[in-house]
């Protein structure tokens, strides 16, 4: 392919509202446009990147029995209405309306269209397991579109459904599906670790999420080095163990605390033991007041009081409105005489601590010697660096990642919520169970980027590199006989190739190319008559010169 004929349109200048290295590049090096906030357009270079990433996807889905399809985009509301996700998904679900008034979703996922698509066909034991799944783009209204291709509106993803007739044949599916995505990752060349998850919004038994390790993930993994060990902070359940507190406990005490609201407003108090310090964290969950306490050098886990409380929409804190209505005045909220209908949860550090001090449910009052007694304490706290994550195991570590894929066990909560049944072997009438996949394809795209590149610019794994090597031609009028002789044998040899044959500077070629990121190049200069050209590799430093006739070995890495 003649460069002259890609379009490639580089950039001089990184645009303002480019965050990080991925986004920067992908903008840069002429992959991607961006046509709205979170919307792009994938250029050439993008787009057979992206084919190249399927195609490794289709391949390890191939692997282990799994069929493709298209799903529609446009999704009918009752089939969402009948798994109870209408109301529940949401702001984030694009809710559309047709000339008939019918209402429709555009698509963010596919389990009540994929329940829907097999539901008539699973009537018999005979017919499972069933794997289907598709690549397709999905559309997700997020409040705020940033990092480029990684949290957009518009996005493109493989999502995978199995389905079988009972949870331990469900296991054998999902599995097929944690060693294919293994195997995915580990070809496409990325860091990343597999973690235990929450299921969220999804809702089923168990999942999985794997994540790539990089500084600017929106995500925290929580991990025992040395093992295979690792949740996502969100859903890792802590093990720590702690002694009790040895103090004889004393009677409580009022404190009159005035403009003392904050956890670090009371540190400061003279006659405050910071170590005693109780938090509440008050959320809003469907409607209901929850109040969290951990101690005060902590932080509540919220998916853990979400799952604790069978949240069925995202927890929210509660706003100023909700707690005057409780007759409670932020920052002076304490355990003590709440009201009958607060619903309260407290972490098991608690259970372990006496004379606590907490507000007093009284504007500028706090209770000094709270002593919690016949209450029950569970996993609420949010992982740090040095807790346990498993009983006996070593302190962990927290590192950011992105989510480049997500598996879950879902159990029946579609196929029961969308009717579909089937007859076993006596006849009966059972439930399938259900397992859902997921890889976000573009974002990898992203992923990769940020784990490939340097201060000149992307530096694509040869796997998915768009051409196998980019041939830089300095003077192309006065060569192109002889690169022509060079190409049929690349050709031939099945070598795809990118030839930079525009009219410009040497230094421009240059740079445009370690730009996009090819990551062998071979420079035809003037020693090209003489048979002699420069080659090099992306990935290492140095340029080095060999015979035209071992260019094809250089290129194949031989």
């Amino acid at each position: 392919m003649k460069q002259s004929k890609l379009y490639i349109p580089t950039l001089k200048e990184v645009p303002s509202n480019a965050e990080i290295q991925s986004h920067k590049l992908l903008l840069k090096a002429g992959y991607i446009h961006q046509n709205a906030a979170g919307i792009y357009t994938y250029l050439p270079m993008a787009t057979k990147v992206l084919n190249k990433i399927e195609t490794i996807i289709r391949e390890e889905l191939d692997c282990i029995g799994a069929n493709e399809i298209k799903m529609p985009f446009l999704q009918p509301s009752d089939l969402w209405e009948a798994s109870g996700r209408w109301d529940n998904y949401g702001a984030e679900l694009f809710r559309v309306e047709d000339r008939h008034d019918r209402s429709f979703a555009l698509a963010p996922t596919h389990e009540e269209v994929a329940t829907d698509v097999v539901k008539n066909y699973l009537n018999s034991y005979k017919k499972f397991p069933m794997n289907i799944y598709q690549i397709q783009t999905k559309m997700r209204d997020e409040k705020r579109p940033r990092f480029g291709l990684l949290r957009g509106r518009e996005f493109i993803m493989m999502d995978g459904y199995t389905f079988d007739r009972n949870d331990e044949e469900l296991k054998e599916s999902y599995y097929a599906y944690y060693e294919a995505y293994k195997r995915i990752f580990s070809r496409l060349g990325l860091d990343y670790k597999i973690v235990g998850a929450d299921n969220g919004s999804m809702g089923g038994m168990y999942s999985h999420e794997f994540m790539a390790i990089s500084e600017i993930g929106e995500d925290f993994i929580a991990y025992e080095e040395g093992t295979d060990i690792a949740y996502n902070v969100e859903a890792a359940p802590i093990y720590n163990v702690y002694e009790m507190d040895k103090e004889e406990a004393l009677s409580s005490e009022l404190i009159h605390t005035p403009n003392l609201k904050t956890i670090n407003d009371l540190k400061e108090h003279e006659l405050i033991d910071e170590d005693k310090l109780l938090k509440a964290v008050c959320y809003n969950v469907d409607s209901k007041l929850v109040i969290a306490f951990v101690m005060g050098n902590q932080e509540v886990e919220e998916t853990k009081v979400a799952k604790f409380f069978n949240a069925q929409s995202e927890i929210e804190i509660a706003d100023e409105k909700l707690l005057k209505s409780f007759d409670l005045t932020p920052g002076f909220i304490g355990p003590l005489d709440l009201p009958n209908d607060v619903e309260v949860i407290f972490d098991k550090e608690i259970k372990f601590k006496k004379n606590l001090i907490s507000g007093a449910n009284k504007k500028d009052y706090h209770i000094k010697n709270v002593n919690l007694e016949d209450v029950e304490f569970f996993d609420i706290k949010k992982a740090q660096k040095g807790d346990l994550i498993r009983e006996g195991g070593n302190p962990i570590d927290i590192k950011k990642g992105i989510e480049i894929g997500h598996i879950f066990a879902l159990g029946k909560k579609y196929t029961k919520g969308l009717g579909v049944n089937f007859l076993n072997e006596e006849q009966k009438i059972e439930i399938p169970t259900m397992g859902s996949y997921g890889i976000g394809v573009s974002r990898l795209l992203s992923t990769i980027v940020e784990q490939n590149n340097d201060d000149d610019g992307i530096i694509l794994p040869d796997i998915i590199s768009p051409y196998k090597v980019h041939l830089i031609a300095l003077d192309y009028e006065k060569q192109k006989d002889e690169i022509k002789k060079l190409t049929k044998d690349l050709e031939n040899k099945g070598i795809s190739y990118l030839l930079d044959d525009r009219k410009q500077r040497p230094g421009i070629k240059f740079k445009d190319a370690d730009l996009i990121g090819i990551p062998k190049q071979v420079v035809i200069g003037k020693k090209f008559v003489e048979g002699i050209v420069e080659v090099k590799n992306r990935k290492e430093e140095g340029k080095k010169e060999i015979k035209v006739e071992n260019i094809i070995s250089f290129v194949i890495g031989e």
